[in-house]
């Protein structure tokens, strides 16, 4: 999916109601690869390697197919974003297993992104 050109955009400054807000129909889809493609470059510019910029749109993108939008893409900038500007997550750190069991695991993500960490 080629990042260069912007979806087509739709949305009016008021809808047939009055409201300055646009009706759901006059707001611009967008597709899923495009957005995920889009995920994976904003990741990868904060330095995740790309087998986890990969991973971590993918857990993301996977969200808003599922209708749980709260946990797709509006989270890229406020939690992930901002939370790798301000040094409290980082973008590639190691994934340390402290124990383990048949049926569970002790993980240290090591401040890292649960994104891939989760899926480890």
């Amino acid at each position: 999916v080629e990042l260069d050109e912007p979806p087509a955009k739709k949305a009016k400054t008021e809808n047939s109601n009055g409201d300055s807000k646009p009706a759901a129909a006059d707001l611009p889809i967008v597709e899923f690869d495009y957005m995920k493609a889009f995920m994976k470059e904003v990741f990868l510019s904060y330095g995740v390697t790309p087998e986890r910029a990969e991973t971590c749109s993918e857990v993301l993108i996977e969200a808003d197919k599922r209708g749980i939008d709260s946990h797709g893409l509006g989270r890229l900038k406020p939690i992930y974003c901002d939370r790798m500007d301000n040094g409290i997550l980082w973008p590639d750190k190691p994934i340390d297993i402290v124990s383990e069991s048949e049926t569970t695991a002790l993980v240290d993500g090591n401040l890292g992104l649960g994104l891939y960490i989760g899926p480890h």
